[in-house]
Formats: structure tokens, C-alpha cells, sequence
């Protein structure tokens, strides 16, 4: 969004529970850190939540009611370029528990905001290293080194198939472990647990990695190590042409979505402790 801007997106609120609940609905700020997605605890704001007021703040629904709540965006005019982070969040009353500790509940969808001109910035990655390891269990795992080349925050998903095994063996695909989340200019690793019995090796690995339309193909021969815990080696990898390679970036993102759903009962998003 372009300095000055002004917009409005709508959520909806759900009560699946059996009973009446309150909710307390507001902007909470929220931080890209070591490879994930936080949202800060407590009440915290930062720049972006002074951007936002969500209308109602507060609703009674009756179990099984829906509310579509509004919440309005509001960007200065000297806005400085760049993204910020945040998270609509839905809020139930605190609980307190035999112990004396008071317990709340929410719920929210996450905010990607770019300030700037001339449209949405592009985003960009490339996979730098495979590492193939053994966790103490003694199951296999391999390790990618993802660097954020473009503008934008990605969200990373994929898989890894293992071909040319030992006796011709092959396995996959296994699925990269989700709530990878890269900031512009990050390096972080995205790991892909192998639950299924894996020889040594040597294998050759290919792996694909996705954020919304972007996405990138690389393989690598890998041997896995023998002892529990061990690790072989990073390896460089071999880029390889992805199927779409639009430059495109379709965050999980409020901004992006005209109607999105946040489900009351049973999540327990946060827990806030007090003595």
C-alpha cells in the first residue's frame, strides 16, 4: 500500500461452543524471528497496530453465532517504506485456575504489510545447502539452507523425495516442517523429518520448496550419517527449473484476503500468566 492509504478488510468471528462467550477484538503486534512468525505476548503494539482499529472491539455471540467484524487500516502519510508485522487477534475472557494462574484464549490471523509505491515488491529465494543428519532417535532428517533474496516475508513449504538409493531404492515425497517464515535478507534452515527407516545412502535428493506461487527445485546427492545424533557435510545443490516461477509471494496474509474466518472453542492460542 502506497503512504496515505486507507482500507478496510472484514473478518469473521465464530463461536463453536456450546455456550455464550465474549470476545475482545483488537491488533496485536507480532515479529518474524529465527525462522517463525511470533506474535508478541500481551497487549504489545508496535507501528503497524496504530495503523489498525477493528470495529466492534468487543461482542457477545451465542453458540453457533457469527459476527463479521471490520477492521480498518490506516496508513500515515510519512509512512516510511518497508514491511511490518502484525496479527488480528480475537480474545476470550481470562480464566483463572485453581493454581491462581489467570489463562486466556485467542485466536488470529496474521497481518503482512508493505509500505511503498508502485505496486507490491518482489520476492525471491534461493536454497543454498542440503545437510543430511540423524536425530538421537537414530531417524533421518535433512536440512536446507534458505536465504530470503527479495522483499517480502515468505512463508515456506515443500517436500523431499530420495531417489537412486541403495538397490535402487527410492522414498517420499516427506514434507518440510511447517512455520518457516523468512524475513527480507534472512537465512534460515527448513528441515524435512524422515519418519520412515533411511539407509546411508548415498541418496539423490530433490527437493521443492514453495511460498504461495514462487518456487524453487534443487537436488543434491546426500549419504547419511551412521550414528545417532551425527551429522554429514552440507552439500551444494543443483538448481533445477520450477514448474511456476511467477515471482508472486501469496502470503497467508489479512491484506490478501477479503473474508477470513477465526474459529472460537477448543484453541488455545496464547496463554497469559499472572501471579
Amino acid at each position: 500500500m502506497a503512504p496515505g492509504a486507507t482500507f478496510a478488510r472484514r473478518l469473521q468471528i465464530c463461536n463453536g461452543t456450546g455456550k455464550p462467550i465474549v470476545v475482545q477484538l483488537y491488533a496485536g503486534a507480532a515479529e518474524i524471528s529465527a525462522g517463525a512468525f511470533r506474535i508478541i505476548e500481551g497487549r504489545a503494539s508496535n507501528e503497524l497496530t496504530g495503523w489498525i482499529s477493528v470495529q466492534p472491539p468487543r461482542a457477545t455471540l451465542q453458540p453457533g453465532q457469527r459476527l463479521l467484524a471490520t477492521a480498518t487500516f490506516r496508513v500515515p502519510r510519512q509512512a516510511e517504506s518497508g514491511e511490518r508485522y502484525g496479527v488480528l487477534l480475537a480474545e476470550l475472557p481470562p480464566q483463572q485456575r485453581s493454581d491462581g494462574v489467570k489463562v486466556a484464549s485467542r485466536v488470529g490471523v496474521r497481518v503482512y504489510l508493505d509500505v511503498g509505491p508502485g505496486g507490491a515488491p518482489k520476492s525471491d529465494f534461493v536454497v543454498d545447502s542440503l545437510q543430511a543428519a540423524r536425530r538421537p532417535d537414530g531417524k533421518a532428517q535433512v536440512t536446507a539452507r534458505v536465504h530470503n533474496t527479495g522483499k517480502r516475508a515468505l512463508d515456506i513449504v515443500g517436500s523431499l523425495t530420495l531417489r537412486d538409493g541403495p538397490g535402487g531404492q527410492s522414498g517420499g515425497p516427506y514434507p518440510a516442517q511447517l512455520g518457516t517464515t523468512l524475513s527480507p535478507g534472512d537465512t534460515e534452515g527448513v528441515l524435512v523429518p524422515i519418519d520412515t527407516a533411511v539407509l546411508d545412502g548415498p541418496w539423490t535428493a530433490r527437493l521443492i520448496l514453495q511460498s504461495g506461487l514462487l518456487e524453487r527445485r534443487v537436488e543434491a546427492g546426500l549419504t547419511f550419517p551412521d550414528a545417532p545424533g551425527a551429522e554429514a557435510p552440507p552439500v551444494d545443490v543443483e538448481q533445477l527449473a520450477a514448474s511456476s516461477d511467477q515471482g508472486l509471494n501469496l502470503l497467508p496474509a489479512l491484506v490478501t484476503v477479503g473474508l477470513t474466518v477465526l474459529a472460537l472453542g477448543g484453541l488455545v492460542g496464547w496463554r497469559r500468566r499472572r501471579q
